[in-house]
């Protein structure tokens, strides 16, 4: 019987060294998982701050985890980035990003710089920031032009200083009918801002016809111009939002401007 006891609280304990064992073996394993950083630059930006020699140029998420600071690119994508989870700031000064989900796991980024945002060859593309709403450390962002329609998922972030959206090139909206009687046109507002842009909001404009001028406004949501004239077959519009500070270079401030196609009936 006591043999029986023994076999038994020995076999427990040989299970519990080999499930140690296991647990430990595959923490390892992620820490020497190889990353491979697709932009040279990005790259290049995070291999020197590893202290440690990289082998060709594929750090370890280990290694990854010791860079402070992303700057570059010279191809627009980040993949890669999301294992430099210690990381506080990004700063970019080539092509603009157009998928931003690696950023979103990197729960100690403080900052965003892009000084250019358009993204080569579809320039007129809308940007998704949806995966800054996941980051509660988050102070600053700066986008350069910027094509963004929406910034209401960043309203409840806790830490949130600034955003400095600046426009890029104008985005083609879809067309507006206009009713000859009423010569009124009428639109949603195109872009969604988070509560932090408690301030003015305001529209200027432009039209396709040399001398012939508009007067836009915005009423709640929406954005009117009346008395337009028949001879109109595109509006160009631009839009700007800010915190009631008034603050450009430290508050909230976004710009974006579109052209909207009119169909007369």
């Amino acid at each position: 019987m006591k043999k029986s006891k023994m076999n038994l609280i020995t076999g427990v304990f040989v299970l519990g060294v080999i499930i140690s064992f296991g647990v430990f073996s595959q923490g390892t394993l992620a820490n020497e998982k190889k990353i491979y950083v697709s932009d040279d630059w990005l790259r290049k930006s995070m291999v020197d701050q590893i202290e440690e020699p990289v082998e060709n140029e594929l750090p370890t998420a280990q290694q990854m985890s010791e860079i402070k600071e992303i700057s570059g690119t010279d191809n627009g994508s980040i993949e890669g980035v999301q294992y430099a989870i210690n990381a506080e700031k990004i700063q970019i000064s080539g092509l603009g990003i157009a998928d931003f989900r690696p950023i979103s796991g990197m729960n100690n980024l403080r900052e965003y710089h892009a000084y250019s945002s358009l993204i080569q060859g579809d320039e007129e593309q809308v940007l998704n920031i949806t995966p800054f709403s996941e980051l509660q450390n988050l102070e600053n962002l700066y986008f350069g032009y910027a094509n963004i329609r929406d910034f209401s998922m960043l309203s409840e972030l806790p830490k949130l200083k600034s955003i400095q959206a600046f426009g890029g090139m104008n985005v083609n909206l879809p067309t507006i009918y206009v009713d000859k009687s009423t010569k009124k046109f009428v639109m949603e507002h195109p872009v969604k801002y988070s509560k932090q842009f408690d301030g003015k909001r305001t529209v200027s404009g432009s039209t396709d016809k040399q001398g012939v001028t508009i007067e836009p406004v915005i009423e709640n949501n929406a954005v009117i111009i009346n008395n337009l004239d028949e001879s109109i077959s595109k509006v160009y519009l631009s839009f700007e939002a800010s915190s009631k500070d008034n603050d450009i270079s430290n508050g909230f401030f976004a710009s974006f401007s579109c052209e909207i196609p009119i169909v007369w009936y």
